[in-house]
């Protein structure tokens, strides 16, 4: 074993005792090491001790208790943000993202992960969580924001009438159904934001 395999090796031996529910800043305190660091040890650890058989149950697992635990928040630009400490974690939702031409964005802060609501929904339905229980609960910890997230595409359409489908499908015309429906989402939510601004003012 060279120096970072021993560095590996024993850290991951430390998370299954006492570092097991420290976060990587309190890690990084009491080992006295940067947090980058801390940071780089846990996601090698996850890679090579990990094991590969149970990591949909894992990671299942570890979505479940993002949505009990974890508080979501509505950005400017009507994306949602959530903190995912766990790397290997945040590129596997990445590259189930990606497999549906989807993506997340981390550029703001590696452990911030921001993505439109519909994509987050894609996760809900991906992990078979995709139920009212689990959406009430994004939409409660995203009140603190004050802006509501529509529920479903049909939900978006009747709060902003049929007056706005019309006038978008003139717009898209002769452009492919996925270009429609995404200009119409977008339309949606800023119409629904525009309204709740209003509402608040």
């Amino acid at each position: 074993m060279n120096k970072n395999d021993y560095e590996v090796a024993t850290f991951h031996a430390m998370l299954q005792d006492e570092l097991a529910r420290l976060s990587d800043y309190a890690i990084s305190v009491r080992l006295r090491i940067p947090e980058s660091k801390v940071r780089r040890l846990r996601y090698e650890a996850a890679l090579r001790y990990g094991d590969s058989n149970s990591n949909e149950k894992s990671y299942k697992d570890k979505f479940t208790e993002l949505l009990l635990r974890g508080k979501f928040r509505v950005t400017d630009s009507n994306r949602i943000q959530f903190a995912i400490s766990d790397k290997l974690f945040r590129l596997y939702l990445n590259d189930m993202l990606m497999h549906d031409g989807r993506f997340a964005d981390t550029s703001f802060n590696p452990n911030i992960v921001s993505l439109p609501y519909k994509d987050l929904e894609y996760l809900l339905i991906q992990f078979g969580e995709n139920t009212q229980e689990r959406i009430d609960k994004i939409k409660e910890t995203v009140k603190e924001t004050n802006v509501d997230l529509p529920k479903t595409m049909t939900e978006c359409i009747k709060e902003v009438g049929a007056g706005l489908v019309k006038n978008a499908a003139k717009k898209v015309a002769g452009e492919k159904l996925a270009d429609f429906v995404d200009l119409l989402f977008n339309k949606a939510e800023t119409a629904i934001k525009d309204q709740l601004n209003k509402g608040n003012n």
